[in-house]
C-alpha cells in the first residue's frame, strides 16, 4: 500500500498550499528543559532550513501553559510518549541532546527522500478566510490504486509563552491549535 501524504495548511491570517508537504512534528512542553534546551536549538535549525515551505514545522504542546485537545491527540496518534520527541510525518527521529546537531542534515535528507517519493495530486482552486472560518476548494482526481487523505491543520505563529531553558517570554514557531 502507498501512502500519499496531503496537507492543506491555514496560517492565523494567511493561507498556504502544501502539497506533498512533509511534517516535522516536534511534542513539547513549555515546562520541559529540553524541549527548551536541545529541543529549542534543533526545531529552530530545522525553521531555518525548510524557511522555503518546503516542510512544516510543527510545535505540538500536550502538556503545558500551550496545550490542546488537537495536540493531544496528535501525540497519541504518534504513540509519543516523554518530550522532546521529533517525528517527520509518523516516523519518529531519535534525537537527543548528543546528536541534534548531526541530525539537522539526516532529516534534512529524510524530507527531500519522502517528497521524491509522494505524488502531488491536489490542486487548490480558492482560498480564503471569511468571518474568522477557512473556505477552501481543492481539486483531488479520483485515485485507484492509492490511499490518499487531505489534511488541514490551523496552527499560529510566533506565540508569545514562558518556554523552560529559555529566558523570560519567547516567540513559540507554529504552535499546533486544531
Amino acid at each position: 500500500m502507498r501512502f500519499i501524504y496531503l496537507g492543506l495548511m491555514l496560517l492565523i491570517c494567511s493561507i498556504a498550499l502544501g502539497q506533498n508537504t512533509p511534517i516535522l512534528t516536534k511534542v513539547t512542553a513549555t515546562w520541559c528543559p529540553n524541549c527548551g534546551d536541545y529541543g529549542w536549538e534543533y526545531m529552530e535549525a530545522m525553521k531555518d532550513e525548510f524557511a522555503d515551505g518546503s516542510a512544516v514545522v510543527l510545535g505540538v504542546h500536550h502538556s503545558g501553559d500551550l496545550q490542546n485537545e488537537t495536540a493531544k491527540w496528535w501525540r497519541n496518534n504518534l504513540n509519543s510518549s516523554g518530550q522532546p520527541r521529533f517525528y517527520v510525518n509518523n516516523e519518529s527521529l531519535s534525537i537527543g541532546r548528543s546528536n541534534w546537531t548531526t541530525k539537522v542534515q539526516e532529516t534534512v535528507d529524510e524530507v527531500v527522500d519522502i517528497k521524491t517519493k509522494t505524488l502531488d495530486v491536489l490542486s487548490l482552486t480558492s482560498a480564503s478566510i471569511v468571518n474568522g472560518q477557512a473556505e477552501v476548494t481543492v481539486n483531488i482526481p479520483v485515485l485507484s490504486v492509492v490511499d490518499a487523505y487531505l489534511a488541514v491543520y490551523v496552527y499560529e505563529d510566533k506565540v508569545m509563552n514562558m518556554q523552560a531553558s529559555q529566558s523570560g517570554i519567547v516567540s513559540h514557531p507554529n504552535v499546533l491549535r486544531t
